[in-house]
C-alpha cells in the first residue's frame, strides 16, 4: 500500500474597523481585516525507508534516475521533496454605508468597495533557494446591484532575474 502524511497549525482572526462621519452622504467606511497564518510540515517520501522511489542507473556512464514504484496506479504516488512552510494571508473587506431616502426604517445603504482583496503566499524553510512563493492577490466587486461582477487577480515574484551578460554564438 502507499500512504503519505502531512501536519499543519493554522491561526486566524478578523479585525473590524469603523470611520463614522457626521456630515455628507457617507456615514460610515468598514474595514474588515482577515489575517492567517499557518505552519505545515510533509516529509521527503524518497527516502529508502518508505519504500516508494529507488535511484536507478540508467546508461553505462552511471548516471541514475529516481523511479517510483508505484507510477500509473490509480492513486499515483506521494510527492517528491520535503516541506516545512510557513503560509500567511490577508484578506480585506470594504464597504459603505450611505444614505438612502428610499430606506424608511434604517435610511442607509451599504455599498461593497471590496467584497474580498486577499494578498497569499509562503515560505519553505526547507528549500534549497528562492524559499519564498510568489505573491498572489485576488480581488472582486460588484457595479450596478450585481449587473456586472469584476474579478481581478495575478501574482507578484519576489525573485529578480538579471542577465549580467549577452553571449552570442555566431556561425
Amino acid at each position: 500500500r502507499v500512504w503519505s502524511y502531512s501536519s499543519s497549525l493554522s491561526l486566524s482572526t478578523r479585525v473590524y474597523g469603523t470611520l463614522f462621519f457626521k456630515k455628507g452622504k457617507i456615514k460610515a467606511i468598514r474595514h474588515v481585516i482577515s489575517p492567517r497564518i499557518s505552519m505545515s510540515f510533509r516529509p521527503d517520501f524518497t527516502k529508502k525507508k518508505y519504500g516508494y522511489y529507488e535511484e536507478v542507473q540508467i546508461n553505462e556512464t552511471g548516471e541514475t534516475k529516481i523511479y517510483n514504484n508505484y507510477q500509473g496506479f490509480l492513486f499515483g504516488s506521494p510527492s517528491i521533496g520535503s516541506s516545512a512552510a510557513i503560509n500567511f494571508s490577508i484578506g480585506n473587506n470594504l464597504e459603505l454605508k450611505v444614505v438612502d431616502e428610499k430606506d424608511s426604517i434604517s435610511g442607509t445603504k451599504k455599498i461593497k468597495i471590496f467584497d474580498n482583496l486577499t494578498f497569499n503566499s509562503s515560505y519553505n524553510l526547507l528549500a534549497d533557494s528562492f524559499k519564498l512563493s510568489p505573491i498572489r492577490f485576488s480581488t472582486r466587486t460588484n457595479f450596478f446591484k450585481n449587473l456586472i461582477n469584476l474579478s481581478v487577480g495575478g501574482s507578484i515574484d519576489p525573485y529578480l532575474f538579471v542577465l549580467d551578460s549577452i553571449q552570442e554564438n555566431i556561425n
